[in-house]
């Protein structure tokens, strides 16, 4: 008979494939440790059918510790590290799947969240057609 068996269930080998897990899913927990450490901000997003809204966690933040760029279709968000380190600079970019009207885009704080408004462009509002009647 040959040494090698069907299954190995010895303790090592299991330990081996339980350390070796999380390698395909180091990013993720990457970036969950990074938001958990302050460096990345939460961020509520709200799509309507002429707005999108992003609200921002940034407690203790100030208007002037924050810049704000818009882009036809993305935002950038960047914040400035305060002294002592309490708060970590940071720098976000978000993807949007259609165009904005930028001069009408508005942000504002309120108890610690940034609100950012961001009117959908024309172009990319939906609209109902009307269909006519047959002749």
């Amino acid at each position: 008979m040959n040494d090698q068996t069907f299954f190995n269930l010895s303790p090592w080998n299991i330990l081996n494939d339980m350390i070796g897990f999380d390698r395909p899913f180091g990013s993720m927990f990457r970036t969950l440790a990074n938001r958990a450490e302050g460096r990345f901000p939460p961020v509520n997003c709200y799509v309507g059918d002429a707005t999108v809204v992003l609200d921002i966690e940034m407690p203790g933040r100030k208007p002037s510790d924050v810049d704000i760029s818009l882009e036809p279709q993305a935002v950038v968000v960047e914040g400035k590290a305060s002294e002592g380190a309490q708060q970590p600079a940071f720098k976000r970019r978000f993807e949007l799947d259609y165009p904005v009207d930028t001069d009408q885009a508005k942000a504002a704080f309120r108890n610690g969240v940034l609100r950012i408004e961001l009117p959908k462009a024309a172009q990319a509002v939906p609209k109902k057609i009307e269909i006519a009647p047959a002749d």
